[in-house]
């Protein structure tokens, strides 16, 4: 779901000027500590180095780095605090991080637990496994294990539950989460990369079929009790609060994850909460180390290896294992897994050459990348050496040459986002939808591979017929971007009129209700249904299958989006039953409708707005309208009269030229 992350909007220059200043600085990251022999060994030359590395990074807000090598712990240390405000320290051993994403390689490694009994396998149609439920499949090939553990499943969308921005009343189980928001796949499975949290829910699905438990107590089972985690779990508030790190956002505010973030105790793609020496024993054993194993070594060795690939030089994704920043590997072969949620991010990451394993994990999201403590480690440890530094003559292509890779380009992901690829003298230039602008040198090793301003790698995809139809970019890492066609100018647009980028950005986004028409009706009234369907699209959430409590919206092609909402408490319908879907939306109805789903989803509030109107909009819509000016959503058609007053148009209909304005607004505040 969308969340506002302040009722100001972020300049874009301004995020072009921390991306370009944060980048240099995290990836040169330095220690005071003399580089020890290659690999970590002494435990005193580990920690001097930990508190080099750590100690000024985490002053305020808490921290742990957990080493281990050699089968067994050579560090796990805490740093900073877990409550800034009582001034609680992080103990490594007792406080408790919510680890986001680095869930899955639990989950995958209870899936390959079941592969190795012969339970499950990995190239069978997983609807083998689920009882009878049907996934919707526009394509002829099933979905199998390995397209879930791979991210390749196709699903036309991949998000996690929605349920938890909902009343702990009202939340969903495992099974009616999946039964109710089952997407269809879109794309041939085990042929596109799009990170999917779906996926691994799914894998959480089938493991409490496939056992007759629920998944829960399949990871105790299978996991927690023969390894000893002892302060491991997929609990909430009840399990978890007064031992859970507080988690901060990078303005120092404490955030609430109880209230919606914290997954809850059936989240397979993201719900682990454990500790620092509980890792070490997870690590150990994904090592083929410590007094307890879980998996037999090939499976481990399985587990680690790259299974789905852009090309040699972008490995991306093995079984529960991520194979990112490899920039940074100086050489060695690396497995990782990163988590992150608001004010909690963590890394985990595995030399199984070396016997290696090191995880790092912290409650702020000032510190929200980790490459920067990654790189730092392999620097120090595994320093880049002549022989695995990358010495390439670049080539020059031809305007002709690159003509192939320009145009734009749709992230699979976040639809919302895209790129745009130019030649330009022997170059590529990629500028994205967030104001990011890097230069792309092509590399003489491979064909169809780049390498951006920071030496990320961006390579290019091609179909069976040689055209270019997906492009993927270390930099953003979680998806591929696919092409889109060459759409022709709209002919009722003027190009030269205020509306006209707007107008063309949500096209590109994929807000427009039919972006391949030849006229977008600038000046047709936006519909209720219409209007909920954008908002969906920029929430970029899973649906809802369930059907909708309003009988007038059954057959309209929003209907999903429309029950989502109303579960959400984000829309409510007329007194009589009905949504009135094709009724044209006013412009207050729809301040109302995206305050009502922020306050719902994230706990928008307007404490202090001073707001005023000299043409007031009705009093049940009124503080739907102030947050639309206090957050600047609004289009240009809102005037500010002399006297401070705001004239909003409230009872006019909403056009689509307007809409326009605020739908891009909204996308740049909420990612």
């Amino acid at each position: 779901m969308f969340q506002l992350r302040g009722v100001k909007m972020k300049p874009a220059a301004i995020l072009l000027l921390t991306v370009l200043l944060v980048l240099p600085q995290v990836a040169g990251a330095a220690t005071a500590a003399e580089p020890s022999p290659r690999g970590p060994s002494d435990p005193a030359e580990i920690e001097q180095f930990a508190d080099n590395l750590m100690t000024n990074r985490f002053k305020q807000s808490g921290a742990v780095l957990t080493v281990v090598g050699d089968g067994k712990v050579l560090l796990n240390k805490g740093y900073g605090y877990a409550d800034i405000e009582t001034q609680t320290p992080v103990d490594a051993d007792q406080t408790l991080f919510a680890m986001a994403s680095v869930s899955k390689t639990v989950t995958a490694a209870a899936v390959m637990q079941q592969v190795e009994q012969g339970k499950i396998d990995l190239d069978a149609d997983v609807q083998t496994y689920m009882d009878g439920l049907n996934i919707p499949n526009e394509t002829d090939v099933p979905v199998t294990m390995a397209d879930l553990l791979t991210h390749t499943s196709g699903f036309e969308r991949g998000e996690g539950d929605i349920s938890l921005l909902m009343p702990p009343e009202a939340r969903k189980t495992l099974d009616e989460f999946v039964e109710q928001s089952m997407p269809p796949v879109v794309r041939e499975p085990g042929t596109v990369y799009r990170y999917d949290n779906f996926a691994y829910t799914l894998q959480g699905y089938i493991l409490g079929k496939v056992l007759d438990m629920p998944y829960e107590e399949v990871i105790k089972q299978n996991i927690f009790e023969p390894l000893g985690m002892e302060n491991s779990g997929f609990g909430r508030a009840e399990q978890t609060e007064g031992r859970l790190a507080n988690a901060y956002s990078s303005e120092g505010q404490k955030l609430d994850v109880y209230k919606n973030g914290l997954a809850p105790a059936y989240a397979p793609s993201g719900g682990l909460v454990t500790t620092g020496s509980d890792m070490a024993k997870f690590m150990l054993a994904m090592l083929g180390e410590g007094e307890t194993g879980i998996l037999q070594s090939d499976t481990i060795t399985d587990m680690e290896a790259v299974h789905f690939k852009m090309s040699d030089r972008q490995p991306i994704s093995g079984y529960g294992f991520e194979f990112f920043s490899r920039q940074s590997y100086n050489g060695e072969v690396v497995a990782g897994k990163g988590g992150d949620m608001g004010g909690f991010h963590s890394y985990v990451w595995l030399l199984p050459e070396q016997g290696v394993g090191a995880m790092f994990v912290t409650n702020t999201d000032t510190f929200a990348s980790y490459d920067g403590i990654f790189k730092s480690f392999m620097d120090h440890y595994y320093p880049k050496t002549e022989a695995t530094s990358i010495n390439e003559e670049f080539p020059t292509l031809s305007t002709e040459e690159l003509a192939k890779y320009e145009g734009y380009y749709r992230n699979l992901r976040q639809p919302s986002r895209y790129a745009q690829v130019t030649a330009d003298d022997g170059f590529l230039q990629f500028q994205s939808s967030e104001m990011l602008n890097f230069r792309l040198q092509p590399q003489s090793s491979e064909a169809d591979f780049f390498r951006d301003t920071y030496g990320n790698g961006v390579g290019f995809h091609k179909d069976k017929e040689g055209r270019v139809d997906y492009l993927y970019s270390d930099y953003y890492k979680d998806t591929w971007y696919e092409k889109m066609p060459d759409f022709e100018a709209y002919q009722d647009v003027d190009a030269d009129g205020p509306y006209a980028d707007s107008i063309e950005a949500i096209r590109l986004m994929g807000l427009s209700t039919e972006e391949s028409e030849k006229n977008f009706g600038p000046e047709e009234a936006v519909t209720r249904s219409e209007f909920v369907g954008q908002l969906a699209k920029v929430a970029n959430s899973q649906l809802l299958n369930t059907p909708s409590r309003f009988a007038d919206v059954q057959d309209d092609p929003n209907v999903q989006a429309i029950q989502l909402f109303t579960e959400l408490g984000g829309i409510t319908g007329y007194p009589d039953g009905t949504f009135r879907p094709d009724q044209p939306i006013t412009r207050e109805e729809a301040a109302l409708m995206v305050f009502r789903i922020a306050s719902a989803s994230y706990g928008t509030s307007l404490s202090e707005s001073t707001v005023t109107f000299s043409d007031p909009p009705s009093s049940w819509a009124a503080d739907g309208v102030k947050f639309m000016i206090d957050s600047q959503l609004y289009d240009q058609e809102v005037q500010r009269d002399p006297d401070g007053t705001y004239n909003y148009r409230p009872t006019a209909p909403l056009l689509r030229q307007e809409a326009a304005i605020t739908l891009v607004k909204l996308v740049n505040v909420t990612q």
